[in-house]
C-alpha cells in the first residue's frame, strides 16, 4: 500500500472515530464553525495573483522518513516561515 493511501485510510478511520465520539451533528457544526472562522482560500486565484506565491507546510514527521525534526518549537517554525514570506 502506498504512503498516500495509508494516510487517506488512517484519516478516514480517525474521522469516523471522531464522528462516533462526538456525533455527526456536532462534527458538522464544528466543520461549519471552522469554515466561518478560517474560510477556504481560493487556490487558483492565489496562483494567478501577481508576484510570488508561496505555499508553506510544517511537517513534524514524514510517512516515509518518520520524525523529521523534534528540536524546534512550532512557534519558531511559523515565525521563520513568516519572515521568509509565507
Amino acid at each position: 500500500m502506498s504512503a498516500l493511501r495509508e494516510i487517506v485510510q488512517s484519516t478516514r478511520a480517525a474521522l469516523e472515530r471522531r464522528a462516533q465520539k462526538l456525533g455527526h451533528a456536532e462534527l458538522q457544526r464544528a466543520a461549519a464553525e471552522r469554515l466561518r472562522t478560517d474560510p477556504i482560500r481560493p487556490f487558483q486565484a492565489a496562483l494567478q495573483a501577481p508576484g510570488l506565491t508561496l505555499i508553506a507546510e510544517h511537517k513534524r514527521r514524514s510517512p516515509s522518513a518518520g520524525l523529521i525534526r523534534e528540536d524546534i518549537a512550532l512557534e519558531q517554525v511559523v515565525c521563520a516561515y513568516e519572515r521568509g514570506g509565507a
